[in-house]
């Protein structure tokens, strides 16, 4: 594939890159962010644990900065959006398998950064925080804490393997034994999607 104007050919990073850009902002178009605070919420690059990006919302807006954000002191809601994009034809086993190890890890709040057992980036961590921070603050009057999961290639999402649902499930388990009354969605979003 060329890019524009007949300028060189676009290489396999790029093309992903590109295609995480244009999953997430689909994503999370119902959140209407600028580019910049979709910008903030990559966490793609090395130690990533699996996970190309994560927002959280609070009462639907934003949580970029806990210093900054203004809580809300009644009813709240706090959403957490992971997003993992790959540009691959199908959807493998292996990607949802890496999340098990990271969500299971980086979600439990017991555990402390310093006694994490895998080895993730500080955009990873900065989210971690942030979330811990949202769930603390809101903690005495949270009335929805919503999970959702998605795992986007240009694959085609009625072949999505029993094996790899299975694990999909393990995750969704995993949240609901971590938070009791949270609701979790892990949804596979394939090229017609």
């Amino acid at each position: 594939i060329y890019g524009l104007n007949g300028s060189a050919p676009m290489t396999g990073q790029r093309k992903g890159e590109l295609f995480e850009q244009f999953a997430t902002e689909q994503l999370l178009k119902e959140y209407d962010l600028s580019a910049e605070e979709l910008t903030k919420g990559i966490v793609d690059g090395k130690d990533d644990g699996g996970i190309d990006s994560m927002f959280i919302f609070v009462n639907g807006i934003l949580l970029q900065d806990s210093k900054d954000f203004t809580w809300p002191r009644s009813s709240c809601e706090i959403t957490v959006v992971a997003i993992t994009c790959k540009h691959y034809e199908t959807f493998k086993q292996d990607v949802v398998n890496s999340e098990i190890a990271t969500i299971s890890e980086i979600f439990d709040l017991s555990v402390s950064d310093s006694n994490l057992i895998g080895h993730y980036n500080n955009d990873i961590l900065y989210q971690r925080q942030l979330f811990n921070e949202a769930y603390v603050k809101t903690a005495a009057h949270l009335t929805n804490l919503h999970f959702r999961f998605y795992f986007a290639s240009r694959g085609d999402t009625t072949e999505v393997g029993e094996n790899i649902r299975a694990r999909s499930e393990q995750i969704m388990a995993k949240m609901k034994e971590l938070f009791s009354n949270c609701k979790v969605d892990y949804d596979y979003i394939g090229c017609s999607d």
